[in-house]
């Protein structure tokens, strides 16, 4: 995951951490970090927004903290919510969806002239999933009807939900729904049931265009419609993505691994607009790709960085837990990861002395004596 130029550094113990990364962590930078579950990545990220709220003329709205689902963002949420943390605007943590519908809404007036709806003057209406598959539906039974799928054993609500995933996962990948299905129809397998797949696919490919059609004509906003937009027209117009890039200085970046490659792509092009960053990835993840993650993604944003570093011990699992994640590697066919050994030597001394999820403020203390290791420096 190292870039062509850039420093990749690999910290063994816990003591070498609070000399190589705390300085890391608390500075203006654009730094990549990488580790086991476990390994603190999330404390440190917590650490970098504390040291940032301390230093003069950033605010809290300078900060965005960007995750690939809100449940993963809990950790910041606490933190920010203690009676301890900084008071003034408050730091914005989000998703790329959320990111995207609030750009969407912000700057629709830009957006409404020139994305072809029927009536650009008309207020958008934003579907959640449920309002998109009541209107998806109507579409699905006219298909049902003229036995489009008679071909294939699929209850109705399955091809509702299906069609609706295809066009969010086309939209996150940058694919038009033609080009996403043209995909779609070469992977079909071979066999006596090809033919009626492949018809299936063409039903889906039909109704996603009808769908479309409805959202254009009635400004309705679905999640491959809202995605679609901020892609294609908010990050292509040069005064919206301006204005976008200029409204955050500074990134945390968490769980990058599980995310998609519009939020890849997104961070990527925000890069070299911000005063500094935080990339966070896990080793041996990315395990939404059937939710569109893109773990190779990451690999290619931490490039971008100027610094990588690479934490290799998980501070909370148990010698049997690594040995298990190493057997499971091996028997999937894949190099367990060449820290396990490190994890399984040092899990039981430092189970206790960092919390991925906890407070940073003994992050110090926490990692004071733990050896006098040099660290390994591999170039990259």
């Amino acid at each position: 995951m190292c870039g062509l130029h850039t420093p990749y550094f690999l910290l063994p113990t816990a003591k070498i951490m609070t000399d190589a990364i705390l300085p890391a962590i608390q500075s203006i930078n654009k730094l990549f970090l990488s580790g086991p579950f476990g390994s603190g990545k999330t404390t440190l990220g917590i650490e970098r927004i504390r040291w940032l709220l301390r230093q003069e003329r950033i605010r809290g709205d300078d900060i965005l903290v960007l995750t690939p689902q809100r449940t993963v963002a809990q950790p910041y949420l606490t933190a920010l919510r203690t009676p301890n943390a900084p008071s003034g605007s408050p730091v914005q943590v989000t998703t790329f969806a959320g990111l995207a519908r609030h750009a969407v809404e912000l700057y629709w007036p830009l957006l409404a002239n020139i994305a072809g709806f029927a009536d650009p003057k008309r207020e958008p209406t934003f579907l959640n999933l449920e309002t998109s598959q009541y209107h998806m539906a109507r579409f699905v039974d006219a298909a049902l009807e003229r036995g489009e799928f008679d071909g294939i054993h699929v209850e109705r609500s399955r091809v509702i939900s299906q069609v609706l995933d295809n066009l969010n996962k086309a939209a996150l990948q940058g694919f038009s729904i033609d080009q996403a299905y043209e995909r779609l129809e070469l992977a079909a397998p071979s066999g006596e049931h090809h033919t009626a797949r492949i018809n299936a696919l063409r039903a889906a490919r039909q109704i996603s265009q009808e769908f479309r059609q409805l959202c254009q004509q009635a400004t309705l906003i679905d999640f491959s419609m809202q995605v679609q937009l901020f892609n294609q027209q908010v990050l292509t117009n040069d005064w919206s993505r301006i204005h976008l890039f200029r409204t955050h200085k500074h990134l945390i970046f968490d769980n990058s691994e599980e995310d998609t490659n519009s939020a890849h792509r997104l961070v990527q092009l925000w890069l070299p607009h911000l005063d500094s960053a935080l990339l966070i990835a896990d080793d041996e993840a990315g395990y939404r790709l059937f939710l569109g993650a893109d773990p190779a993604g990451a690999a290619t944003v931490a490039g971008a960085c100027d610094q990588q570093i690479h934490l290799p011990a998980s501070r909370i699992m148990s010698p049997a837990l690594v040995g298990l994640t190493e057997q499971i590697s091996r028997e999937l066919g894949k190099t367990p990861h060449p820290n396990l050994a490190l994890e399984r030597e040092g899990a039981d001394s430092s189970a206790n002395n960092l919390s991925p999820n906890g407070e940073s403020g003994r992050l110090n203390g926490n990692l004071e004596g733990m050896g006098d290791d040099r660290p390994l420096i591999i170039p990259g």
